[in-house]
């Protein structure tokens, strides 16, 4: 069969072209740029130029089959762009692949789409369950009215597919890091030890506007062009060097003022290891949220107890501050 992967370059996509390829297919892959080219080329799969996001028709070569695996995923952000390639990108694709003559259409959704806004547990789901157009997910929301285009496309000529996965793990996803100690601590903060280069790959997929480093620039694992690497992807970078033995109260305020001038919009706080970090959260969540002692632990408690320095510093923190 010819069939053409949409998100070829991507996590799924990258699996599913060699597996196609060694199943004794001829495999097409939809790409925009010069780096998923190089990439698809590479798995053996014949690169076709087009773009979901824009207004211009696709034109493809005589096809059987097509599978759209590509989407926009992020963890937030405003809905507009989950649109634009969710739902019309989807819409964009399925016309082309009935022009091409494709008789099978493979559509990859998100489990997600039949959970409710309040997380309720999915028991014993099929077919049937209903799907939520209105949700706090732009991305669930996108992929639920996506699959309507779908099913509403199926015909005896033109058969179409849903799949759901619940979510994709494996070599470069995007919840696998080299980071040390990563934590989530609220749906807008995350927290971890130093990141590699693949980890800052990965942060647009959090919709992270600003990284916060705590870590001095000569740690033994300190990445030597972080701030390039951070900055060429549209995210600022805010270096806040703290002393491992001599940590300084002035440091936590600007620390507080960086959290502050970013409010409303998602950051990443590392440092080495997470262990100042964990100290400075303590300490916004008690001094800035006004937290009890037993929230605001969290994560400090699960990556070390701090030691000696660290003790006489969140005391002396605590009497200047509280």
């Amino acid at each position: 069969m010819k069939i053409l992967v949409t998100g070829g370059s991507g996590l799924l996509g990258k699996s599913l072209i060699p597996q196609l390829i060694k199943s004794g297919h001829q495999v097409f892959a939809l790409v925009r740029s010069a780096s998923a080219l190089e990439k698809v080329w590479d798995l053996g799969a014949q690169p076709i130029h087009g773009d979901l996001d824009d207004d211009t028709p696709l034109v493809l070569p005589k096809l059987d089959a097509v599978v759209h695996a590509a989407a926009m995923f992020r963890f937030s952000g405003s809905i507009q762009p989950f649109f634009r390639t969710n739902v019309d990108g989807t819409a964009k694709i399925l016309a082309a692949a009935e022009c091409a003559g494709a008789a099978h259409f493979v559509h990859i959704s998100a489990a997600g789409v039949i959970m409710d806004e309040s997380g309720s547990p999915i028991l014993c789901a099929d077919e049937s369950a209903p799907t939520y157009s209105r949700y706090f997910s732009a991305y669930l929301v996108s992929k639920a009215q996506a699959e309507q285009l779908v099913l509403h496309a199926n015909k005896p000529v033109f058969r179409t597919i849903i799949l759901r996965p619940t979510a994709l793990w494996g070599p470069g996803d995007q919840f696998s890091l080299d980071a040390e100690n990563v934590y989530q601590v609220f749906d807008w903060l995350w927290t971890s030890g130093q990141l590699s280069e693949s980890d800052i790959g990965r942060l647009p997929g959090y919709n992270i506007a600003a990284v916060i480093n705590l870590a001095l620039p000569t740690s033994a694992n300190a990445l030597p062009d972080e701030s390039e690497l951070i900055t060429r992807r549209g995210i600022a970078y805010v270096h806040i060097p703290v002393s491992w033995e001599r940590p300084e109260p002035y440091q936590l305020e600007q620390f507080f003022c960086t959290l502050k001038a970013f409010k409303g919009r998602n950051i990443w706080v590392h440092c080495a290891k997470n262990k100042r970090v964990s100290v400075f959260i303590y300490l916004y969540r008690r001094l800035c949220l006004a937290e009890s002692e037993d929230v605001a632990l969290y994560p400090m408690c699960a990556i070390w107890i701090p030691n000696p320095t660290w003790q006489a510093f969140i005391h002396l923190c605590l009497n200047i501050y509280h």
